[in-house]
């Protein structure tokens, strides 16, 4: 099937192992939404150099490591929404994996998400478009979240549980054209100068 380009595998009960995709090198769109059980292992995406489009929402799995996502370089579109994959903290290291993708759009609703490190998304360069919405983040924005998402122009933060702005919460990211903070019960906008001036 080497010149498969759209293949669906929604609804099903699949273990991710290190040659699933083999031979699957002309994909470009993979619908993974509720069919993944146990551990993804490592590299398994790494022949599907041409992918453009992975969906993976409502999956249960361990977690994301340094080599899940691996050898996606030509990957654009990224959901995660609804997963349970041990999400909580977001490091540096989380994403990884897709430093030299061109990860445009990052879908990561509802994954349980409490904590955003500085420089979580600092792989990310090319990213435009960053959901967090309807997650458990409950910290200060100093800004070094975002450090390094260069081309972002939409971030979703609406429905968290408590974020708590900075005059420097988004001075990383001039690029910003949307943003979304509905109920995160922000408080204290009485900022000099205000946490929106950088953009």
């Amino acid at each position: 099937l080497s010149s498969l380009q759209y293949l669906n595998m929604k609804i099903n009960n699949i273990h991710v192992s290190s040659r699933l995709f083999y031979g699957l090198s002309s994909l470009k769109y993979l619908n993974l939404i509720n069919s993944l059980t146990g551990k993804i292992e490592d590299f398994s995406f790494h022949w599907l150099y041409h992918l453009e489009y992975l969906i993976m929402d409502n999956n249960n799995f361990p977690g994301i490591t340094a080599n899940t996502f691996t050898g996606l370089n030509n990957l654009k579109y990224l959901s995660l929404c609804n997963c349970n994959i041990n999400l909580q903290k977001i490091t540096n290291k989380t994403f990884s994996s897709l430093a030299n993708s061109s990860l445009q759009v990052l879908n990561l609703t509802k994954t349980r998400i409490s904590t955003i490190e500085s420089g979580a998304f600092s792989s990310l360069e090319h990213l435009k478009i960053l959901d967090l919405g309807l997650n458990e983040i409950s910290q200060q924005l100093t800004g070094h979240e975002f450090k390094g998402l260069n081309n972002i122009q939409d971030i979703y933060l609406s429905y968290n549980k408590n974020l708590t702005l900075q005059s420097e919460s988004f001075i990383f990211v001039p690029s910003l054209r949307k943003l979304m903070l509905r109920k995160v019960g922000c408080s204290n906008l009485a900022l000099s100068p205000s946490p929106f001036h950088p953009l």
